[in-house]
């Protein structure tokens, strides 16, 4: 039965609660709305005239909050609980599942972790979140019997479901990825681009997107097998491929312009056809996350694997001494997926973690396209998001490591 069906019969609505009223957080607030099963109950953002606008806008009843006593009455009387507040709102206890949308790493990690103590599965659309947190917060979804589902990778949620279809019929698969048409690394925010399209164009959401697939599917990115000129299909990228692989399982991207996601079966299938597929829809494919979740217990996509890859941050430009970086989408860096086995913990080569960069001051200057190390900020290891970053690094080295996705009870 289709989601919509079993969502549709169900006695009483999925109750979602979403952090994170922005662009991403509007759409998802409207698809929860119109969807038959699903009930908004809390939405928040640091902005509460921001949370406020996206209900009015939807024509929601809602009403303002600033206590979880004010929040749980609003929800009790049918409203939609607004507020500032977004720990509150995600460890409401009142809502089935979180959706997560703020785009802030350690904000994100804090409202999922905050989520999941309170029963709620986490459907986690902020991609910095997944990267830097992914593997603390799914151990913490399994000790909690919730589900934690990264639910911001189109594109790499397809190709991993292209990655079970081989896996299902027995076929060994050599490399995934998704394609994409052509990446400008040192585009500046400028002429109107927002953060979220500064990103897009220069590589830092699709070398995201990749970390996030190899963390889930067990494999590597940035080896040497891969083309340093992505191929324009998947038939030159399987000849490229067939005299240097190792034996690993790739990630990686390809350029053309279809817009897909693919899996390359290995050579050992006999020259078995690659399989491929759009990509996404955009952020309401976060609806099917949030139904597996609830419905059936099941993440389409997580780290499964542990931090098999990470985004690490580059010198957009000419860098000086004393100048704070600007995170994902802004004038100073750009972002590229490297295996995180490169990056040992406290080692003087450890690379900076594009997701945490924000607000950071360099001590050294760096010339455009040289790779930015911890060692060449200014930064503390009590800091809480980077304390809470050392410790999620310890987590995945307790991570599965295969593709298949635990399945916990549902409701």
């Amino acid at each position: 039965m289709a989601w919509h069906d079993r969502l549709a019969a169900r006695p009483q609505p999925i109750r979602v609660a979403i952090v994170g009223a922005g662009r991403v957080g509007r759409g998802l607030a409207h698809q929860v709305r119109i969807t038959p099963g699903l009930r908004l109950v809390v939405l928040a953002d640091m902005l509460r005239d921001r949370a406020q606008e996206c209900a009015e806008s939807l024509n929601m009843p809602y009403r303002l909050v600033d206590t979880p006593e004010a929040q749980a009455l609003a929800i009790r009387c049918g409203q939609v609980a607004v507020s500032e507040d977004g720990e509150m709102a995600a460890g409401s206890g009142l809502a089935d599942v979180l959706i997560e949308t703020t785009g802030a790493a350690f904000a994100g990690a804090r409202h999922g972790a905050s989520a999941l103590d309170s029963g709620a599965h986490v459907a986690m659309v902020n991609l910095a979140a997944d990267l830097a947190f992914g593997p603390w917060l799914l151990e913490r979804a399994r000790r909690a019997g919730r589900v934690y589902t990264c639910a911001c990778a189109n594109r790499a949620a397809t190709a991993m479901d292209l990655a079970h279809d081989l896996d299902l019929r027995g076929v060994p698969v050599l490399a995934a990825g998704f394609s994409v048409a052509h990446l400008e690394p040192f585009t500046a925010p400028q002429d109107g681009l927002s953060a979220v399209e500064v990103a897009e164009a220069d590589g830092t959401a699709v070398a995201a997107e990749l970390a996030v697939l190899a963390n889930a599917i067990g494999g590597t990115v940035g080896l040497p097998e891969w083309p340093a000129t992505p191929p324009q299909d998947e038939a030159a990228l399987a000849a490229q491929l067939s005299s240097a692989h190792s034996g690993r399982l790739l990630v990686g991207r390809i350029g053309g312009t279809g817009g897909h996601a693919f899996a390359l079966p290995g050579a050992e299938a006999g020259g078995a056809t690659p399989i491929t597929r759009p990509c996404h829809t955009g952020p309401q494919d976060a609806l099917d996350c949030v139904a597996a979740a609830a419905l059936d217990g099941i993440a389409r996509l997580a780290p499964w694997a542990g931090h098999q890859a990470t985004v690490i941050a580059h010198a957009k430009r000419d860098l000086q001494a004393g100048e704070r970086i600007d995170g994902p989408g802004g004038w100073a860096t750009y972002g590229v997926a490297e295996p995180a086995s490169r990056n040992v913990p406290y080692a003087l080569d450890e690379g900076l973690p594009m997701m945490l960069s924000d607000g950071l001051t360099l001590r050294r200057p760096l010339a455009r396209g040289t790779r930015l190390r911890l060692a060449d900020c200014l930064y503390s290891e009590k800091d809480p998001r980077f304390a809470l970053w050392r410790k999620a690094q310890q987590e995945a080295r307790k991570c599965m490591g295969g593709r298949i996705p635990p399945v916990v009870a549902a409701e």
